[in-house]
């Protein structure tokens, strides 16, 4: 994440399996490094939904340093940034 390797990202929490609120942001800042920001906010979204459940949010140690759902915000107005100056790819 911090890396910015994004194909790496998105490959090992794919893999992982487990669907908790921090895997689908991860997944969303895999997106959006990618530039396919309909798959980022996707995937926010989802993130932003999980976190307000107790058995599908990240606690502690789990959440890799992101603050959930705190850090969405900063996310969502990213893309919308990306959005608006054309910097979004298409999606197949």
């Amino acid at each position: 994440h911090d890396l910015e390797h994004w194909e790496e990202l998105a490959r090992v929490v794919i893999n992982d399996r487990y669907g908790d609120n921090v895997r689908w942001y991860f997944l969303g800042r895999a997106a959006e490094g990618f530039g396919l920001c309909d798959a980022a906010r996707h995937y926010y979204e989802i993130s932003k939904k999980l976190s307000d459940d107790f058995v599908t949010r990240c606690l502690g140690l789990a959440c890799g340093g992101i603050k959930l759902p705190e850090a969405l915000k900063e996310r969502f107005d990213s893309v919308e940034a990306m959005q608006s100056n054309g910097e979004c790819r298409s999606q197949p």
